[in-house]
């Protein structure tokens, strides 16, 4: 991997999201130049949003893969019939011998798909992938030093983001089962030590990486981690119950994927002393991702928010996408 850019994930619904993908290809031409000694080739690989590539299931004959794929662009041509769709799909259930295959799609307007790698050919590059952020999350766990995404063994995925937290359930790194929880991303943890102690955003940010829900440490700026501790208990505790929800209609609806372990992704993996509060009320292992090349010194919360760079980049030699 030799660079990586993220586009902001709008924070209401009336911000749209290619007023974020427009500023950022604007900060990528300014960037380039500098970066093109350290590119081999021109290839770009990009993966979107959970937001921005809705989920649909939907049940066909199983099959061959030619003859399934086919089968989905027929059921999304009857529900979108004045839109080209662009799309990808996973069997949420692939040990089952039903003669049923129950597919989890993942979809893009090929308009969007289009405008996507003409941006991307104006800075000179050519747009060889555009993948799911539920693939690419998946993927990620393939590449990393926990060996979370190990063959046969079932992983909780938790990408911890700005806006919003996405649990995904992956088995050998390919995914299975996905939530989002709207109102559970870092931006909440950050508002409410904003409001509690008086900081600014960036202050808070920084609060939260350095302490978080430690124990035993103290900020000089904030007061004991007992109180901040407080401050965002709630907030952890309305993440716990929704994982512990998410984990137990597994248990009862899909026990043969049941998780093993967690996996932290995105930038709410940097809170300071997550894993081990996830790991004591969850009784499950619980680890930041981080890089399988990094396996020797233990994986960096910092890391987290590369891996789906990571995991883009690894389309390069891989021929598969989601399934």
């Amino acid at each position: 991997m030799r660079a990586a850019w993220q586009f902001p994930t709008p924070g209401s619904p009336e911000t749209s999201l290619w007023h974020h993908v427009d500023e950022t290809f604007e900060r990528i031409a300014r960037e380039i130049g500098s970066l093109r000694p350290m590119l081999r080739g021109r290839g770009v690989a990009l993966s979107l949003p959970f937001e921005q590539t809705p989920l649909r299931m939907i049940d066909v004959p199983r099959s061959d893969p030619a003859e399934m794929r086919s089968m989905i662009r027929e059921e999304l041509a009857a529900e979108f019939p004045d839109e080209e769709l662009c799309f990808d799909y996973w069997e949420t259930t692939p040990r089952s011998a039903d003669e049923t295959a129950s597919l989890a799609v993942t979809m893009l307007p090929a308009r969007q798909a289009q405008r996507l790698a003409r941006r991307i050919a104006a800075q000179r590059l050519d747009c060889h992938v555009i993948d799911s952020g539920l693939c690419a999350l998946a993927r990620a766990t393939r590449e990393s030093a926990t060996g979370c995404g190990d063959e046969g063994k079932t992983t909780l995925a938790v990408d911890l983001g700005w806006t919003s937290t996405r649990l995904l359930l992956t088995q050998g790194g390919e995914p299975r089962f996905c939530r989002v929880l709207p109102d559970s991303g870092c931006r909440h943890w950050v508002q409410r030590l904003v409001e509690r102690f008086q900081l600014s955003e960036s202050e808070a940010c920084s609060v939260l990486e350095k302490l978080g829900i430690r124990s035993g440490e103290k900020s000089k700026r904030v007061g004991p981690a007992s109180e901040i501790r407080s401050c965002l208990e709630p907030v952890l505790l309305q993440l716990t119950h929704e994982m512990q929800r998410t984990i137990q209609f597994v248990r009862r609806q899909l026990a043969d994927q049941t998780p093993t372990s967690v996996c932290l992704f995105g930038g709410g993996a940097q809170i300071g002393g997550i894993e081990a509060q996830l790991a004591e009320r969850l009784q499950l292992p619980t680890a930041c991702w981080g890089p399988s090349s990094a396996a020797s010194s233990g994986p960096a919360p910092a890391a987290s928010g590369l891996a789906t760079a990571r995991a883009l980049s690894a389309l390069a030699w891989e021929e598969t996408r989601c399934a």
